[in-house]
């Protein structure tokens, strides 16, 4: 919703911002983060991969993920990322770093680099709060050997997947584990439910005021962002104020989301949009904002439609071609610190691609879908810079007509496949 929702609303009309309650909502938004932030205990246990082989130039085998709340700065990171949720699938595994092999620049990656030859090991480590006594059991995959201590004292395996019995208290956990295959599954669970939900599991011991803080905190800041998306939302529909484009973009934007089941189907869609030149629009709105309107948004639904299964997993790059670059040199800038070397000593081609492609990384994480919500809000552009050209010759609908054409073009063609690869 802040990823793509609210900056799409800003896009549409920048005046929202100028609004006193969204600005309120933002201020109180603003305001209840740094106050968590400064008295609550961070979420999550700390987690950490160690590779048996380097799987990056200067000898990584302690790699990074694109996790801000990690310690994400230091050449040989504490926690490679934060855990603050199960983990079903590898994907789910913050292991983007497994899109950076060779070591060596200038040889071929090899199989052995990549899972499911891949053999890393991981460690994770935090401190749980229970409020009573209860059961917590660790859900692991295949070719995972795992082995635990909680306050010091040794947990085998099969004890983890059947349950430990624990008195309520504080637990400082200690899990490791030797992964291999790619069936990989990590759940911690207290009492059959993740220990993020069923109980307090913080990075270092939590604090009395932790315990209120945790039933609250998240139906606090949820609302506070569904009350911002809705404020922004109202102002919108206020201002256009006009029952055809009302449902004209309510249509538009459930196409979008219907869409989402079939490929083929969401390819089509951007050119299916060019009805849009048959509603009765207001003198009032036949200008940008409203091609906005009725091109832009239901298009940006179709991004996130498309993106959505994207979302909190890491994307597995092909090896050796253009964007598998960018990314390993997004990572050397924004991990490593070559900022101005831009992790290459002479820039081959698109320099500027690979600052944007880590900033977007440390917004939206391992995911790769803020990338998608980049070049799907690229394409927007484009096509409403043709709706402006050829407004002026062709009028409205030939605007509409315009910005349609420019986004089938990408859609039906072969550019599809480059959404979400820059």
């Amino acid at each position: 919703m802040i990823g793509l929702a609210l900056p799409a609303l800003l896009a549409v009309d920048r005046a929202i911002l100028r609004r006193l309650m969204v600005r309120g909502l933002v201020l109180v938004l603003l305001i209840w983060k740094a106050a968590v932030f400064m008295v609550a205990t961070p979420d999550g246990w700390c987690l950490r991969f160690v590779s048996p082989i380097p799987i990056f130039v200067d000898n990584v085998t302690v790699p990074h993920a694109w996790d801000v709340r990690a310690d994400w700065r230091s050449p040989v990171p504490a926690c490679s990322a934060v855990m603050t949720r199960g983990y079903a699938e590898i994907e789910q595994f913050p292991v983007w770093f497994y899109n950076l092999p060779p070591a060596n620049l200038d040889s071929p990656s090899t199989p052995e680099e990549r899972p499911p030859l891949a053999r890393p090991a991981l460690q994770l480590s935090g401190a749980l709060q229970v409020a009573s006594e209860g059961e917590f059991r660790i859900e692991s995959g295949e070719g995972m050997a795992l082995a635990a201590n909680i306050d010091g004292q040794p947990v085998d395996a099969s004890q983890l997947r059947d349950g430990v019995r624990l008195e309520a208290g504080g637990y400082q956990i200690n899990i490791g584990a030797q992964l291999s295959g790619e069936r990989w599954r990590l759940i911690p669970l207290w009492n059959g439910r993740e220990v993020w939900t069923g109980a307090v599991a913080t990075t270092s011991p939590a604090r009395a005021i932790d315990g209120w803080l945790r039933p609250v905190g998240a139906w606090v800041q949820a609302g506070l962002v569904l009350a911002l998306l809705a404020a922004a939302a109202a102002y919108l529909l206020a201002r256009v104020g006009d029952l055809n484009v009302i449902i004209a973009v309510i249509a538009g934007v459930g196409a979008a989301a219907a869409s989402s089941i079939h490929v083929a189907a969401m390819r089509v869609l951007p050119a299916v949009l060019g009805l849009m030149a048959a509603v009765k629009v207001p003198r009032r709105l036949r200008n940008l904002f409203g091609a906005q309107l009725l091109i832009a948004v239901p298009f940006l639904v179709l991004v996130a439609a498309y993106g959505y299964k994207d979302i909190g997993r890491a994307t597995w790059y092909s090896v050796g071609d253009d964007w598998w670059m960018f990314q390993r040199f997004a990572y050397r800038i924004f991990l490593q610190g070559f900022w101005i070397e831009g992790g290459e000593p002479v820039f081959w081609f698109q320099p500027l691609y690979r600052w944007i492609l880590g900033a977007l990384h440390m917004v939206f994480g391992d995911s790769s879908v803020g990338e998608l919500f980049w070049d799907g809000a690229c394409a927007v552009a484009g096509a409403l810079f043709a709706f402006r050209v050829a407004r002026v010759a062709a009028g409205f609908r030939g605007g509409l007509a315009a910005a349609v054409l420019t986004l089938a073009l990408f859609t039906v063609g072969p550019g599809w496949y480059l959404f979400g690869r820059g």
